[in-house]
């Protein structure tokens, strides 16, 4: 027998035995994590790989779900958002982490870049617990469910200052809070053809006023 057949051989053994062992597992590993959002704290469980690639980064996504709250399930990927308390240096919070600057979102946000999600996930849950950091999670996505058909967004440019018509998170579609669902609507009707009428008594002085007086004689 050769050498580089004895040394095949040998890694093939090694390779099934570290397989059998679980050292290769590719299965991912459910981990609970703390960060912090705008109302507070907030605990997910993030899927992460049970053994890293020999060279390279992680995945950009991950799977994970809140621990309370919705059970939708959603990604958290490499980014993370930080804000960070008035006159509060953001410089030296991320010191010693492996982050870069990616954008400022306004005044004392930022959103930092790692390697990969798992590398987001556990910088992410470092700042939250530090002082003077006010919101620190991963970037998130969240696939859209959508009640029925949807019409298309208007093009109006007020649109988004009429909260109250489409009251929903921009990355997980989640209510947040009075919302009439009016796209839903839209694609049903837009009114053509409807008639809106609410009941009145005739007791009230109003109605028994405006039912005496003639109409206004066209102009």
């Amino acid at each position: 027998m050769n050498e580089e057949r004895r040394i095949a051989i040998g890694a093939g053994a090694w390779l099934g035995f570290a397989a059998a062992a679980g050292m290769l597992s590719a299965r991912a590993v459910e981990q609970v994590f703390e960060f912090r959002d705008a109302g507070g704290a907030v605990s997910y469980a993030v899927d992460l790989p049970a053994a890293r690639a020999l060279a390279g980064a992680g995945p950009e996504w991950l799977p994970a779900r809140r621990t309370q709250g919705s059970a939708r399930p959603l990604e958290v990927g490499r980014q993370v958002v930080v804000e960070v308390a008035p006159n509060q240096a953001w410089q030296t919070l991320v010191a010693g982490h492996n982050v870069r600057l990616s954008e400022t979102l306004g005044v004392g946000t930022y959103v930092f870049e790692t390697v990969d999600a798992a590398s987001a996930v556990r910088v992410a849950a470092a700042l939250a617990g530090q002082a003077g950091v006010l919101r620190s999670h991963p970037v998130r996505r969240q696939g859209a469910r959508l009640h029925g058909g949807f019409a298309p967004r208007p093009d109006d440019a007020l649109w988004g200052q009429q909260w109250h018509l489409e009251n929903r998170d921009t990355n997980t579609a989640e209510r947040l809070g009075f919302d009439l669902n009016t796209r839903a609507a839209w694609a049903w009707t837009q009114g053509a053809g409807v008639l809106v009428a609410q009941p009145m008594t005739a007791s009230r002085p109003i109605i028994r006023t405006c039912a005496r007086t003639p109409p206004a004689p066209p102009l």
